[in-house]
């Protein structure tokens, strides 16, 4: 290919490549959500609605009743642009003038690199952020037999998330733990080429399994257990605990402790209908002399008793023993009665996560180019992703600069739509 002069716009155009083969979190999340702003930066919000969930009521059809009116709840939730990410790096006029595809390998794709590794490190980083949750082992170990997937995706049935699309993210030590189950490796031995290139794992149990290198960590987490008659045996006060509700109060035998649920911590909920369903803790909760208020995302599903009103007729959550139990970290002294506050003793070395795209809406918003002069710049857009290059000259060092920048925001828009799937460190 003869040399030619490379511009701002055939930089952005060769970057959105280089930047689809090695980035994950666009492939694996709803990127639709980029109209919603409009005239950006850092900072900006929308918000984005929840859908409304419902219960099916059982109606006789003999004219003595009338139907339940159910009502219409909606919430919502921000979608703010936190991120501008961007790599910068000096050029020469010699690189400026070199072939395309020598300028690709020196400079672009380790720039793009870096950019992907930030991206997918603050996108996928909100899993911990999924309602349900899921712990195949009592030592939150990775998930290395056929029964454990199947426990992901029991938790995924159980709260009634779509069957088509379903996406599975691991970490480095959960590929080698998939790897030790011999049905999984058998089915991905067709070769076939795959559209996230190496990170795609294949499909196994009708997943779509992804590896990533960036997943987060989680630590610190709150002190109620999940032992069966210690300090995260807790019962749900019968004044609360409606559909659509966003907190709950719990009672319990937990004295007055600290730190009881904290920001992030992942409980199990029991419902009426019988159903144990997955939340995450949205603020931090501490308990006087055992009672407490507790924040929670999703809000409580209908779930109500059988044959129970759905629409106005009582609470959704069981008063029972363990009806709120804290599944966050690893179990010490599990049905042992363990001490309020000695419960979790361990963090997260990575979050993982099962879910549809839905779940999550991630935007990468076109920026406007610069008004200041002597920079030439372009925008370019494909696939969900943007990307924007600008290329000035610095006349206090004497050098040309090239950027290359992206404005991103993301957040779980319906957290019900997937479940936290974490390794103990």
């Amino acid at each position: 290919m003869a040399n030619t002069f490379i511009t701002p716009d055939i930089i952005a155009r060769e970057a959105l490549m280089v930047l689809e083969d090695q980035i994950i979190s666009p492939q694996v999340m709803d990127t639709s959500r980029a109209a919603d702003f409009t005239g950006a930066k850092v900072g900006t919000t929308v918000k984005v609605r929840r859908p409304v969930g419902f219960a099916a009521d059982t109606y006789t059809n003999d004219s003595s009743s009338d139907v339940t009116i159910q009502q219409a709840s909606e919430s919502t939730i921000d979608l703010t642009l936190e991120k501008l990410f961007d790599v910068s790096f000096e050029v020469t006029n010699t690189q400026l003038t070199t072939d395309i595809d020598d300028f690709n390998s020196r400079l672009l794709v380790p720039a793009m690199s870096a950019l992907a590794e930030a991206v997918d490190s603050y996108a996928l980083g909100k899993m911990i952020n999924l309602g349900g949750n899921v712990f195949p082992h009592a030592d939150v170990s990775a998930p290395n037999s056929t029964a454990d997937v199947a426990v992901i995706i029991e938790a995924m049935n159980n709260q009634m998330i779509p069957m088509t699309n379903r996406k599975f993210v691991v970490s480095p030590s959960m590929q080698t733990s998939l790897y030790s189950i011999s049905e999984f490796v058998r089915s991905n031995e067709s070769g076939r080429v795959s559209p996230l290139t190496e990170a795609q794992l294949g499909r196994f149990m009708g997943l779509d399994m992804v590896m990533s290198q960036n997943l987060s960590t989680f630590a610190a987490p709150g002190a109620a257990t999940t032992a069966a008659n210690g300090d995260g045996a807790l019962a749900i006060v019968t004044t609360a605990g409606k559909a659509g509700d966003t907190s709950i109060t719990y009672d319990g035998g937990t004295g007055s402790v600290t730190n009881l649920f904290k920001v992030g911590d992942h409980v199990t909920i029991t419902y009426n209908s019988g159903k144990k369903l997955g939340h995450v803790v949205t603020a931090a909760s501490t308990s006087s002399s055992g009672a407490g208020t507790l924040a929670i995302s999703p809000p409580l599903y209908n779930e109500p008793a059988a044959g129970a009103d759905p629409g106005t007729s009582g609470v959704v959550v069981a008063d029972v023993d363990n009806a709120v139990t804290n599944n966050t970290g690893i179990m010490t002294g599990a049905g042992s009665g363990v001490a309020p506050g000695s419960g979790m003793t361990a963090s997260y070395s990575a979050v993982g996560g099962a879910f549809v795209p839905e779940a999550f809406a991630l935007a990468f918003v076109p920026m406007e180019a610069p008004m200041g002069p002597g920079t030439a710049s372009a925008v370019q857009s494909y696939n969900g992703m943007s990307l924007r290059v600008m290329q000035t000259y610095d006349q206090l060092k004497k050098r040309d600069i090239v950027s290359v920048d992206c404005l991103v925001g993301c957040a779980v828009v319906d957290p019900r739509l997937g479940v936290v799937v974490p390794v103990g460190a």
